[in-house]
């Protein structure tokens, strides 16, 4: 391919200069400078880029992380990773130090620091170090140098303190024994002292802060009564705000000496079973998260006296763990224990009244939350679209108004081919599973540079199974380790067509292993391959069989287990022909498309992966045809789907809308498309809407912001050969600073 100079599309060129592309699988290679920071990028002389939240991370009980990128136009629902953090022990606590851009997380016997980079989201563990064991809370200080850990239960009582270098790595732990069971820690305002709570002993220690973090002699003690959870300060430091897990008074007020001694004034009763609290930038607003009733409370602070006021609760459906504030104060996020979920609260800024935005899933009840914030927002933007074929790979620019412009085809031996391709943006790879016209099966993998479109090949494997084998689709693991293969064509004994998922390992040099680290029979001829979301399973669609089948993902190892199966058709096996499965940017729904029931079924995503809950929007007939879906797409901001029809000779692609209170499917209004619809995909900023045909022609339609509708902006392009059945369409997205 020749590479692009100045004929890169406008908005990229006016909105960056050089940057890195942002990791939507997160890799757990080394971060060249520890993680720190916003690196990554340079802007248009002279911007002022205003601050802005970017990522959101779980840590869940099984000791896994989920990383969610904060996304303008579907929220912050929109998981980019998956990885094991704590070997399995669950992530009990967890802070993002913003002044080194490290994350420092405990498990129940271990402190961990990551180095996470807010610009590109590359992580990796610096150093890890035991703690006393049966640790449950953290705090970090400010410049990020000392860690403070509440650790131990009946034996083994202690805070244990850790010194953290500039580069990240721990010291040994110096531990303070203390005399009861230690649950909460916190520093106050100026970090002259840590304030330890105890649930059991119904206490507060307070220890003084020496020069070097570490922590003084004698620390005075206070009776709280009964199961303080939290504790949280005035910006001042003057006034100490306590939560205490009783029927009665829920949050005490104390007046903070100058020796940082503890004095009631006042206790207030709106909550139940208080567990963490947070305080708005300014310190004006309190919000306090019930871990019985489901509710976060919302407390204004008279800014002369620190006393709260309480206005109103917000109801967040599910069991509450934690939370946390975003980095510009715009939002809540509160884990959830129930439903394995992370809630967005929106914060009204002229008042600090909360609402409910969104939840996306963790699939592993989550223990906790945290937020990462930088200068400038992310923002994905379409910069090419990739159209692969059995002669090569065709490559777009994308312009300012959608449009598509040809920059190159690749043609030679080995190249990217029928099937798909998938951008690894950590790495800066370009992956390909397809079929040859030759009938050979390739993987191929590229160097890739998303910005300006310019690769080189890196490896090509002959993974061909047999002479029936046809791999179709790939999707690539969240943990950027593993690579999900569809082999669609296989004969078993019966002489029956059974798929495959194969799974493929490769490196950070983009060397892929030849043979699979697993194989996994799907069914009766699937037609395509789904990855959550989230990342944690993985779901084959079969339409032949009428069944849907999912896995479950080790990103650890990369193999699936699992198979489980769901028959979407409306009349039973062999009847309703599934053909697409795309996920709302939630990742708690799941809409697939049935081509012989003219139908749109809406399944529930459970915790487990399962598909539950069905219900069913059958499409109209068009002009005068019964229509048969196919592709799906959803948009960002997950209001809308849109989907493919064969109707020959009247094809179409329909919209529907998504209902807010159930996300069943209402159908909307309806285009004419210029042929049999095979892909289709949704700019990643929600503006235009691409349809790649049988023929493999695309064509490019405008969306409207406020309603969804359709408008034809009269371009298709030619973009190859006929490469199939289905061929598809890849967009390339890096993330960019706004």
């Amino acid at each position: 391919m020749k590479s692009i100079s100045n004929d890169r599309p406008d908005f990229v060129r006016h909105l960056t200069s050089s940057i890195a592309a942002i990791a939507l699988t997160l890799g757990l290679a080394a971060c060249s400078s520890g993680g720190g920071g916003d690196g990554g990028g340079s802007v248009i002389p002279d911007q002022v880029l205003p601050p802005a939240d970017r990522f959101v991370l779980s840590g869940n009980n099984d000791g896994t992380i989920s990383v969610f990128r904060q996304d303008a136009t579907a929220g912050y629902a929109t998981a980019v990773a998956y990885f094991n953090a704590g070997n399995g022990f669950a992530i009990q606590d967890m802070v993002y130090d913003e002044a080194s851009g490290r994350v420092v997380l405990i498990t129940v016997n271990q402190i961990i620091v990551l180095g996470f980079n807010a610009s590109t989201g590359e992580a990796a563990v610096i150093d890890a170090r035991p703690t006393s064991g049966s640790s449950s809370h953290l705090a970090i200080n400010s410049s990020g140098t000392s860690a403070y850990v509440a650790s131990g239960t009946s034996r083994d009582r202690n805070v244990d303190v850790y010194s953290i270098s500039a580069t990240g790595t721990l010291s040994i732990a110096n531990s303070t024994p203390v005399n009861m069971d230690p649950d909460y820690i916190r520093l106050n305002p100026d970090e002259s002292r840590l304030y330890l709570l105890s649930r059991t002993n119904d206490q507060i220690l307070i220890f003084g802060i020496n020069t070097d973090g570490s922590l003084a002699a004698d620390p005075q003690t206070v009776n709280t009564g009964t199961n303080p959870t939290a504790i949280g300060f005035n910006a001042a430091g003057t006034t100490a705000y306590v939560t205490r897990s009783n029927n009665t008074d829920n949050l005490v007020v104390y007046g903070v000496g100058a020796g940082g001694e503890l004095s009631q004034v006042v206790s207030l009763s709106n909550s139940n079973n208080p567990i963490d609290m947070v305080l708005s930038p300014d310190a004006g607003h309190l919000y306090v998260v019930d871990g019985s009733n489901r509710n976060v409370n919302h407390y204004t602070i008279d800014a002369v006296t620190g006393m709260p006021t309480f206005m109103s609760s917000t109801n967040v459906s599910f069991t509450a763990t934690d939370l946390a504030l975003s980095h510009t104060g715009a939002a809540l996020y509160v884990g959830h224990s129930e439903d394995d979920l992370v809630s967005t609260l929106n914060i009204n800024p002229s008042d600090g009244s909360l609402s409910v935005a969104n939840w996306v899933r963790a699939f592993n009840p989550v223990n906790t939350v945290a937020a990462i914030g930088g200068t400038g927002a992310l923002q994905p933007v379409a910069a090419y679209l990739l159209a692969p074929d059995q002669a090569g790979l065709s490559r777009f620019s994308i312009s300012a108004d959608g449009l598509l412009n040809l920059e190159a085809t690749e043609n030679t031996t080995g190249a990217l081919m029928d099937g798909e391709v998938a951008v690894d943006y950590a790495k800066g790879l370009l992956l390909g599973a397809g079929e040859t016209a030759a009938g050979t099966d390739l993987l191929t993998s590229y160097r890739f540079d998303p910005l300006t479109g310019m690769t080189a090949s890196i490896d090509t494997v002959d993974a061909t199974v047999s002479s029936q084998s046809n791999f179709e689709r790939i999707e690539p693991g969240r943990s950027g380790r593993f690579m999900y293969v569809l082999d669609a064509d296989v004969l078993d004994s019966l002489n029956n067509e059974r798929g495959f998922i194969r799974t493929y390992a490769y490196g950070v040099d983009g060397m892929i292993t030849p043979t699979p680290v697993d194989n996994d029979i799907a069914d009766q001829a699937p037609e395509n391959l789904s990855l959550h979301p989230a990342g944690r399973f993985i779901y084959a669609i079969n339409s032949f069989d009428d069944t849907i089948s999912r896995f479950e993902v080790d990103e650890t190892s990369g193999a699936l287990s699992g198979g489980t199966q769901y028959t979407p058709g409306g009349t039973g096996s062999n009847r309703g022909r599934p053909i697409d499965l795309r996920f709302h940017p939630n990742g708690r729904y799941a809409y697939v498309s049935l081509e012989d029931d003219s139908q749109i079924v809406r399944y529930e995503v459970a915790s487990n992966g399962a598909l539950q809950n069905i219900s069913r929007t059958t499409l109209p007939p068009f002009n005068g045809q019964t229509v048969q879906p196919a592709p799906i797409a959803v948009h960002p901001n997950g209001r809308f789907v849109y989907v493919g029809e064969r109707n020959n000779p009247s094809n179409s692609v329909s919209v529907l809308s998504v209902n807010p209170s159930d996300y069943s499917l209402t159908h909307q209004s309806r285009v004419n498309a210029a042929d049999d619809p095979g892909w289709i995909e949704v700019d990643p900023q929600g503006r235009f809407l691409y349809v790649r045909f049988r023929d493999t022609r695309i064509q490019v339609y405008r969306i409207d912001p406020s309603s969804g509708n359709l408008t034809d902006t009269q371009q298709v392009v030619s973009a190859g050969t006929r490469s199939g059945l289905y061929p598809s369409l890849t967009l390339v997205s890096p993330v960019l600073l706004q």
